[in-house]
């Protein structure tokens, strides 16, 4: 009878939680006092009683109910409840019904705000860090029997901190100097009292600043696969502890180094290759520690690390400039099927749409085969789209992602294959732009990039389990995350063959700030290439590189209605010469980006996937985004992106010429005044011509001259210059030199 009990209740919240739409915490907050709702999110307090606090990417919210009362900090948990507006505190109470999905999650990172902008309903019910916050008074807290108020100030601002009885605040000193304070935001309302004030959850949540507080990192690098390296500074001096495990427990012993200093690094040895690892580093000095937050790092793998990169339309090879880009005509399905084919273990596909109708090659046929030879399948889809590819799918099985106002589209064009291989050189990711159907293969401009490596494919595998569920072979819809619901749970930096790649996912991983981060990185040129781009925080980031000295060029796929955004910034900045709409009747399916190409010692990179870069496909979308450190990777994207914008009609100027390291002869060059100023240092003697532009492509000066042997300088007198940045091109009958020149 007790078995047969515990059935029906499942069965009822089961029922119950079916009946009503789950949504975000943010859209809770939203509803009128007395709606139902159904959230999901971690608990973040239960130090206040019945008390709770539950956190999603979106908001925070209260919850009060005798239900919940045995819910801990770290659970996972969806929540039927009421909305109640108690002393302006915005909750859930009464709790109507909870399922308990996970627990030992990560908390959410604290906001770190100040106290003008985190003093709001905002921030209400969220977990947020001040710093540098001061008390003015002295002794020890007191709470009473429900609690008592304390002024505390932050350059000169004053706000409320509430000390409540239930936690180990009561009893402990003030703190007299300056300190970091960590709690929940909290709204009180009575009469004419309207007040914020936060909620510390205990001693732990105000960290004293003294001793070696850490200021910045920790930062991994020199990955290899038996070991990696983690940097991280202090403001004040002290020792180096790193803690690090397979588990957030951190589980393995700690490394240390006694020497008392502030800027620290320590390198973990005797790591396994292509396993990932949580760290949190430490320093104490006398009776002071800090720790940073856990973070998750990756070894490199024993893969080959080879990439190999398809477009489906023609690439234009003369601007090469150490191997040639591959164009597939027409069968990159062809390519996907040879790849599923040679599967002997696992294929896992997450992918917006497929449809086999008019391919040369049946890639759900090629599914259904490997999963007949005894390949685990797994096959996640988008549930908006029609999908008749997975129609035709016959054995494994296939989720369709949910729908609703909580979630974006499930975007991701992903495939991973034989992630826990013995063999690491079996082990490949798929991803692009490219979706699996007609158009998308054969005529929209789209681009595929495969990689062999098995830390990287066991990071797109933690994704998609996220959305699976589980990791066995059937789904788990409870413990599945889609959209605002996931987390940032996989390693970002990874070795790949020697190549850095960086790996994020959206919404978690707020990829528009990545991009605008890679953005910053450019100094010698921009190049994108894009379906939908309509972040203008973006396009002003290109324009501060443009206006820094970055040549900067651009394709649009899309700059109708609501998505002319960017385009309306870029436009005037960078003229019709520069910036090209793709005319073509198809779709400019891309979402690329090359930076530094033309300068080899400039860390040249590609970035790419199926991010577009808007609104949705940071907030809402599933999505996955790669930035490649790779010269030649760049500049295979360069020569497809040379020729679609000679498609449009552009001219693609002289940053854009093969670049011959190996020639013996070098030149530097500078504008002063309307001097133009020529080094050369030449093992032969040559006939050389030198052509000088502007950024918009005009020739403003050129010149035949003669090299000597050796080092030789030349001075030629220019026309009256009205740009302060020129491209300077000087090439003979076998080599071509370009430099980036600012008048001065």
């Amino acid at each position: 009878m007790k078995k047969n009990f515990t059935f029906i209740l499942s069965g009822l919240l089961y029922l119950h939680f079916a009946q009503a739409q789950e949504i975000t915490i943010l859209q809770a907050r939203k509803k009128a006092e007395g709606d139902t709702v159904v959230i999901r999110g971690i608990i973040t307090a239960d130090e206040f009683g019945n008390q709770k606090y539950l956190q999603d990417p979106t908001a925070g919210i209260a919850i009060y109910s005798d239900l919940t009362a045995g819910l801990v900090k770290g659970d996972s948990v969806m929540i039927s409840g009421i909305i109640k507006n108690y002393y302006g505190e915005l909750e859930l109470s009464p709790v109507v019904s909870f399922q308990l999905i996970s627990q030992g999650n990560q908390l959410p990172l604290p906001k770190v705000l100040n106290f003008n902008t985190g003093f709001t309903e905002t921030y209400a019910g969220q977990l947020l860090r001040f710093n540098d916050a001061n008390f003015t008074v002295s002794g020890s807290f007191e709470a009473g029997t429900s609690g008592k108020n304390y002024k505390i100030y932050q350059n000169g601002v004053e706000k409320e901190v509430r000390i409540k009885p239930q936690t180990n605040l009561p009893g402990k000193a003030i703190p007299s100097g300056k300190f970091d304070i960590i709690g929940i935001m909290s709204h009180y309302k009575s009469g004419s009292t309207d007040i914020y004030q936060l909620l510390p959850r205990g001693f732990s949540d105000i960290i004293i600043l003294k001793g070696p507080v850490i200021e910045s990192g920790p930062v991994q690098s020199d990955i290899q696969q038996n070991s990696f390296t983690v940097s991280f500074t202090t403001r004040e001096a002290g020792n180096t502890i790193v803690r690090y495990g397979l588990t957030k427990q951190l589980e393995l012993p700690e490394i240390s180094n006694p020497v008392v200093k502030t800027i620290h690094e320590m390198t973990l040895t005797g790591l396994s290759p292509a396993t990932f690892y949580y760290v949190q580093v430490a320093s104490v000095k006398g009776n002071d520690t800090s720790f940073s937050g856990i973070y998750y790092y990756s070894t490199a793998s024993n893969s080959s690390g080879k990439i190999k990169v398809y477009f489906n339309n023609p690439v234009n090879t003369s601007f090469a400039s150490l191997s040639q880009a591959k164009y597939l005509n027409k069968s990159i399905d062809d390519t996907l099927v040879a790849y599923i084919n040679r599967a002997e273990q696992s294929i896992d596909m997450a992918i917006y749409n497929i449809d086999n109708q008019n391919l040369s090659s049946n890639i759900s046929q090629a599914l259904n085969a490997a999963y007949q030879r005894g390949v685990r399948v797994r096959i996640i889809g988008d549930g908006s789209t029609t999908n008749n590819g997975l129609k035709e799918i016959s054995g494994p099985i296939v989720v369709k992602s949910p729908q609703g106002a909580n979630y974006g589209i499930m975007h991701n064009k992903f495939i991973v294959i034989d992630a826990e291989h013995s063999n690491p050189d079996k082990c490949f990711v798929w991803t692009g732009s490219t979706n699996l159907t007609d158009n998308q293969i054969h005529n929209d401009p789209n681009n595929v990039i495969v990689i062999n490596d098995q830390a990287l494919a066991r990071a797109y595998t933690l994704e998609f389990e996220e959305m699976w569920g589980s990791k066995t072979a059937y789904p788990n819809a409870v413990n599945a995350k889609f959209g605002k619901f996931k987390t940032d749970n996989t390693p970002h930096l990874f070795n790949v063959g020697g190549t850095t790649v960086e790996l994020y996912f959206s919404p978690s991983d707020q990829v528009n700030t990545r991009i605008i981060n890679f953005l910053k990185t450019a100094e010698e040129d921009i190049y994108f290439a894009l379906y939908t781009f309509t972040r203008t925080e973006i396009a002003n980031q290109i324009i501060y590189r443009k206006n820094a000295g970055a040549y900067t060029a651009g394709i649009f796929g899309d700059v109708g209605g609501s998505s002319s955004a960017a385009y309306d910034v870029l436009q005037p900045a960078l003229g019709d010469s520069l910036i090209k709409v793709y005319s073509k009747s198809n779709i400019f399916h891309h979402k690329y980006c090359v930076i530094d190409q033309s300068n080899p010692y400039s860390d040249p990179q590609v970035l790419t996937g199926s991010h577009n870069w808007s609104k949705s496909a940071d907030e809402s979308n599933d999505e996955n985004t790669l930035i490649v450190h790779s010269q030649e990777v760049a500049n295979w994207y360069l020569q497809e992106w040379a020729q679609r914008f000679m498609d449009e009609g552009g001219k693609v100027f002289i940053g854009f010429e093969p670049m011959d390291l190996s020639i013996p002869t070098s030149f530097s060059a500078c504008i002063f005044g309307n001097k133009l100023m020529i080094h050369s240092n030449s093992a032969e003697s040559g006939q050389f011509q030198l052509n000088l532009y502007d950024l918009q492509g005009k020739l403003v000066f050129q010149s035949a001259f003669e090299v000597s042997e050796g080092n030789t300088a030349r001075q030629f007198i220019l026309p009256e210059l009205s740009g302060s940045i020129y491209l300077l091109n000087i090439q003979n009958l076998t080599s071509s030199y370009q430099i980036k020149l600012i008048s001065r």
